[in-house]
This record gives C-alpha cells, sequence and structure tokens, in this order.
C-alpha cells in the first residue's frame, strides 16, 4: 500500500472553469476565440471526466492513473491534470513522411511505437547524433530528450545505463514522442531570454481583427459624410437668402435665423436629385450604415426623406416637412459650417486622413510576416528588422514608408532574445510572473553551461527548460547518469 498521502480536490473549481469557458465560447467574436474556447471546454471536461472515474487523483505525484512519475500530463488552470498526456501526439509531417520511407521490418503496432524503434536502431541512432551535432532541433516537453540521451549514452560507452533507460521508455513508445522537433536554427550562445517565442506572437498578431466600432466610424467617414455633404449641398441651393443658422447662444433647439428652403429650384437640380438617391441606394447595398445616423429624427435621416418626397417643388412636402429641412440645415451648417466653407472643407480633410490610416489589423499583419521570417520556436536577435518603416511592395493594404506603431513595436519585442537585465531595463520584462516565467530559460543555459560536451550541454538546457517551464508535474525521477554528471528532467 502505497505511504503516499492522499489530497482530495473538490470538482467545484473546476466545474466554475468550464462554465467560464462556455461563457466565453458563447461570447467569442472570431474563429480564434472559438477555438481558444473550445479547446478549454474539452480541458475542462476531461478533469470532471477523470475525477469523476477515479482516472485522475488530483495532488498525487502520478495524477494521471496508470502513469510513471516521469510522464508529463497536461495541466489546466489551477494544477488540475486533465488526462492527456503532453507527449501523446499524432504524428506530424516529418514524421509520417519519415514513417513512409521506413524499412518493412521495423517492429511496431502503431506508427508511434515503429518510429520510436527504428531511432533505437543503429541507423536512427546515428541520425539522432547528427541532430545533436548540428544542433538544430528544439524540445517542447521533456520526453522528446529521451531517445537522443541514449543515443549520446551509447556513443560515451554507458552501455548498461542506456539499456536501463530504454527498458524504462518500452512501454511507452507506442504512445509517446521521445524524439526532438527539428528546428530552423541553433541555439543561441550566451545567457539570454525571451518572453515569447517569434512564432508565438506573430500568431497573436495575426489574431487581431479590426474592432466593429472601428469599422462603423470608417465607414461613416468614407461612405456617409460624402453623402451628407452632397445632400445638404442640394437642400442650400433651394434656400432664399441667408443660409438657415441657429441663433447665437440658443443651442440646439433654439431659435432658427436665415432663409427658407424650398424656394428656389437650381435648372440642374432634379438630375442631382436622382444622381444622389441613387449614389445611396448603391450605398445602402453594399454597407450597413451605422444605425444612430439612420435614425429617423435625425438631421441626415430628416433632409434624405424630404429629399425622396420632392421631386422639382414643395407641392409634395407640408409646411411642417418644410420647416424641418430648415431646421436641419440649420443645425449641421452651424457646427459644420456650410458646404464648400473652410470650416467643413478642414473637417473633412481631417476624417479623411483618419480614413486614410492603415488598420491596425492591416499592421499588425505586416509585423506577423516579419517574426515569420525568424525561427518560430525562438526569438529574434533585433527589432531593427520588426520597427522598420513599411518596405516597398511589403503590404496591399497598407502605403510604402508608413511606420509600424510603437505599441505593436511593443508586442514584437516580447520576442526579443537578450540578456534578462536588458528585458528588465526595456520593459520588456516588467513584473515577477514574467521574470519567473523566463528563469527556466536562465537555468537551464546556466547548468548546461556545467557540462564539458557541448552536445550533452544544449540537449540538456533544451529539456531543462521543457521541464522547468511547462506544465509538468513531477518529473523528477527520471534520471540517467552520464558520467559524473546526473541529469535529471
Amino acid at each position: 500500500m502505497s505511504d503516499e498521502p492522499r489530497m482530495a480536490a473538490s470538482p467545484v473549481y473546476a466545474v466554475g472553469q468550464l462554465q467560464r469557458a462556455i461563457d466565453s465560447l458563447a461570447a467569442a467574436q472570431d474563429a480564434a476565440g472559438l477555438a481558444r474556447a473550445d479547446s478549454k471546454i474539452t480541458r475542462w471536461r476531461s478533469v470532471l471526466a477523470g475525477m469523476a472515474d477515479g482516472g485522475l487523483s488530483v495532488g498525487s505525484r502520478t495524477p494521471v492513473s496508470g502513469t510513471p512519475a516521469w510522464v508529463t500530463p497536461e495541466v489546466a488552470h489551477g494544477g488540475f491534470a486533465t488526462g492527456r498526456l503532453l507527449a501523446e501526439q499524432p504524428l506530424d509531417a516529418d514524421e509520417r513522411e519519415l514513417l513512409a520511407g521506413l524499412p518493412q521490418d521495423v517492429p511496431g503496432l502503431t506508427g508511434r511505437e515503429r518510429l520510436n524503434l527504428w531511432f533505437v536502431g543503429d541507423a536512427g541512432q546515428r541520425d539522432l547524433l547528427r541532430v545533436l551535432a548540428e544542433g538544430r532541433y528544439r524540445v517542447e516537453v521533456p520526453e522528446e530528450a529521451a531517445l537522443p540521451v541514449v543515443a549520446w549514452l551509447l556513443e560515451h560507452g554507458q552501455f548498461e545505463v542506456a539499456l536501463d533507460l530504454v527498458a524504462e521508455l518500452r512501454p511507452w513508445m507506442s504512445r509517446l514522442r521521445f524524439t526532438p522537433r527539428p528546428a530552423a536554427g541553433t541555439a543561441p550562445s550566451g545567457v539570454v531570454v525571451h518572453v515569447q517565442t517569434a512564432g508565438q506572437v506573430a500568431a497573436a498578431l495575426n489574431a487581431i481583427r479590426p474592432r466593429p466600432q472601428i469599422a462603423v466610424m470608417r465607414q461613416t467617414l468614407a461612405v456617409r459624410h460624402p453623402l451628407s455633404d452632397r445632400l445638404v449641398a442640394l437642400w442650400c441651393d433651394t434656400v432664399d437668402g441667408d443660409l438657415p443658422r441657429l441663433a447665437p447662444g440658443s443651442g440646439t433647439d433654439g431659435r432658427v435665423t436665415g432663409g427658407w428652403p424650398c424656394r428656389c429650384w437650381p435648372a440642374d437640380w432634379a438630375r442631382r436629385r436622382s444622381a444622389w438617391l441613387a449614389s445611396y441606394r448603391q450605398a445602402a447595398d453594399g454597407h450597413e450604415l451605422a444605425r444612430g445616423r439612420r435614425a429617423a429624427k435625425s438631421n441626415f435621416a430628416r433632409l434624405r426623406a424630404a429629399l425622396e418626397a420632392c421631386e422639382q417643388d414643395s407641392s409634395t412636402l407640408t409646411g411642417r416637412q418644410v420647416g424641418w429641412i430648415r431646421r436641419a440645415l440649420a443645425n449641421t451648417i452651424t457646427r459644420h459650417g456650410a458646404p464648400g466653407s473652410p470650416a467643413r472643407t478642414g473637417l473633412r480633410a481631417i476624417q479623411q486622413q483618419m480614413v486614410d490610416r492603415p488598420a491596425h489589423a492591416d499592421l499588425a499583419r505586416v509585423v506577423a510576416s516579419r517574426l515569420a521570417r525568424f525561427p518560430a520556436d525562438g526569438g529574434i536577435p533585433s527589432l531593427d528588422r520588426v520597427a522598420a518603416d513599411v518596405a516597398a511592395g511589403e503590404s496591399a493594404t497598407v502605403p510604402d514608408g508608413g511606420p509600424i506603431p510603437a505599441h505593436l513595436v511593443a508586442k514584437a519585442s516580447r520576442a526579443l532574445e537578450a540578456p534578462a537585465d536588458e528585458l528588465v531595463e526595456r520593459g520588456i520584462i516588467g513584473s515577477a510572473e514574467v521574470l519567473a516565467a523566463v528563469v527556466p530559460q536562465i537555468t537551464a543555459q546556466v547548468v548546461a553551461a556545467g557540462l564539458d560536451d557541448p552536445q550533452l550541454s544544449g540537449l540538456y538546457g533544451r529539456a531543462y527548460a521543457a521541464f522547468a517551464g511547462g506544465a509538468a508535474c513531477c518529473c523528477s525521477t527520471w534520471s540517467t547518469r552520464c558520467g559524473s554528471v546526473s541529469c535529471r528532467g
């Protein structure tokens, strides 16, 4: 009977987290948000199912029933194991290609088992030693360093320890990945860290979508305002005398001064009216005009409704309607100036500059494409290429020479790879929580630097960082003695 203390955990917390995930699913506004919420729901359902059937023992060193302590489980927020093993992954494209080319006599009941057993053989071991020598690999969970450790041990005459490790791994070779993943570059030299990888930052930037309010604003400035100015000009051309205005100090409900509309009818007025109504219908078909500006009592709506009712004279309009035309003209002329006036022209010029600004999401995609040029699993050596102005032909939606906003450069800086003190000085590491998250990178590099063999040092550093930086549980019992150095991970 095990002496391990039993710890009970209430499912209430897990139920609450499941409900929050369901609420997030209902509130999601894009595909990325839906995917994140769905993933959380799946994890918390697994937690509750495992707690109900006894498959999960929360608080135990081996929370997933039937697994050894060195296997890395997926851990949800709050330390709840979901029952899923992080190294239990489907074959990726590189692995499927390798599997298709394996000799028929390689044993194994599953594709994963055949690959693992092939890497235990001579040809596979040579491949692993080549990968270790080149250094172009990454370890996402500690188990992925297991068979490279075997290869290194055998290469250095540690046959007994290597066989013991293979015997420990053998029951899990049909399920877990025990080999590293290819990487575009080698690990940087010196003790440098990054808060997020280039791939993580690029994914976050690509997920940015325009806010609905911004889309409405841009549509208003680009579509509705030009229509409004033409509409006001049409009715101003029918005014006899000075253009209507609100009496000074009278407020929006105050007395209207100036002449009356519907008294003068220019010869081309009917043609211009027809052209405006056609433009309005086209704009309404292609855009969802803002509800506030389509309200029945707005200046725009009153002038448009009167235009639809009036063809060439005021015979189809009531005196009340003519009065509303006059007040609507007074409202907009007092506030923004008459059509063609310096006040209205200047206002529209400023608003046009706002329309011409590249959208935040388009700029974010420019930065994301720049980050994509770096290895996705590592940091970036400098912000110079990321923060440079938009180059000619770089984007179809952002003008050449446009600057990258400081807040997007700040987002990209989370992938900057530099000594921790430099990241602190730049404000990239701005809290104890962020510093704690990068400490495993520092520790892995410092500890690995104490190993004489550069290949073993690189492998140890990657495995340690994967263990210490991930959501792993108790993996400390998986240890292998490499000469006089104990490699725990």
